[in-house]
C-alpha cells in the first residue's frame, strides 16, 4: 500500500501547469475566432449603421419638405378637389358683372395629370376692373381656373363687352349630378 502522506509537490505543479496550458490553448483557439468574427461584425455594424443614418436623415430633409409644400399648396389641392360647373359660375358672375352668359364649350378632357373642362363667357361690365375682381373671386373660391388667351374686349352701349374660355381644373374628374 502506497503512502499517502507522501505528497510529491513538482509532480502537481507539472499537472497544474499542464492543466492550465490546455486551457489557455483551448480557450485561444475557441475565443480568438469569435472576436475575430465579432470585431467585423461590429465593423460592418458601424458601415450600416451610417448608410441607415445618411438614407434616415435624407429621407427627413425629403418628408419635411413633402410636408411644407403640403402645407404651402393646401388651398390648390383642395381647389382641384372641388367641383365648378356653369351653375356656380353664373351664380358668382351674378356679382361682378351688368349682364353674363356662361356656357360649357365641349366636354371633359386631360391635360397632363389633371382633368379640365373650359367655358365660355360673354360679359357686360363698366370697368374692366370688374373684370378681374371676378378672377379673383373666382381664386378665393377655390378653383383652379386659366383663362384662355386672347382676352377680347370692347366697347357696348351700356359699358364694356367681353368674350373669354375659362378653363376650370379637377384632380379626379367630376361626378355628374344624378337625375
Amino acid at each position: 500500500m502506497q503512502d499517502n502522506k507522501k505528497f510529491d509537490f513538482a509532480k502537481a505543479i507539472t499537472f497544474l501547469l499542464i492543466f492550465v496550458g490546455i486551457c489557455v490553448f483551448s480557450l485561444s483557439m475557441l475565443l480568438i475566432p469569435a472576436i475575430r468574427e465579432y470585431k467585423k461584425q461590429s465593423d460592418i455594424y458601424k458601415i450600416e449603421y451610417s448608410l441607415y443614418l445618411k438614407a434616415k436623415e435624407r429621407h427627413d430633409e425629403e418628408s419635411g419638405k413633402l410636408k411644407a409644400l403640403k402645407t404651402t399648396n393646401a388651398k390648390i389641392l383642395t381647389a382641384l378637389e372641388k367641383k365648378t360647373d356653369e351653375t356656380s359660375l353664373v351664380s358668382l358672375a351674378k356679382n361682378y358683372f351688368k349682364k353674363s352668359e356662361i356656357k360649357k364649350a365641349g366636354a371633359l378632357e386631360k391635360e397632363g395629370g389633371f382633368f379640365y373642362e373650359d367655358y365660355n363667357v360673354t360679359a357686360t361690365f363698366a370697368a374692366p376692373k370688374e373684370l378681374f375682381s371676378f378672377l379673383k373671386a373666382l381664386s378665393d373660391d377655390n378653383a383652379v381656373v386659366k383663362v384662355k388667351t386672347p382676352l377680347v374686349m370692347g366697347t357696348a352701349g351700356d359699358g364694356l363687352i367681353s368674350n373669354f374660355m375659362l378653363r376650370v381644373y379637377y384632380l379626379n374628374p367630376p361626378k355628374e349630378p344624378k337625375k
